[in-house]
């Protein structure tokens, strides 16, 4: 169908993709993301996205966000599971309740 390139650079990863010459020969066939036109070549993505929204979709490790905001969601979840307890206080959530909710917060 195609293959999907990545180059390292100095700002990050750099995409392109093009499309193998029997697939776009096929009858049936069909662009895989609307930003990746039908056509011989190594298109790249809009200036303002990382990588094809097909790519993006198909990655669980990164779930569409880029390297930066992996790393920002990351911390946050951190912070959070960290401050669980003091949140839940906060909240007036007993004592109890919080021992209920103990082992989702602490491994």
């Amino acid at each position: 169908m195609g293959e999907l390139h990545c180059q390292q650079s100095r700002s990050g990863e750099i995409f392109s993709f093009n499309y193998d010459d029997t697939w776009l020969a096929r009858p049936e066939v069909f662009a895989f993301d609307p930003d990746l036109a039908l056509s011989a070549g190594h298109p790249y993505p809009a200036p303002d996205k990382v990588n094809f929204g097909i790519f993006l979709d198909s990655s669980p490790d990164r779930y569409g966000l880029t390297k930066e905001q992996t790393a920002k969601v990351h911390q946050q979840v951190q912070v959070a599971v960290a401050t669980w307890r003091k949140e839940a206080s906060r909240l007036r959530i007993s004592r109890d309740e919080q021992d209920l909710m103990e082992k989702a917060f602490e491994h």
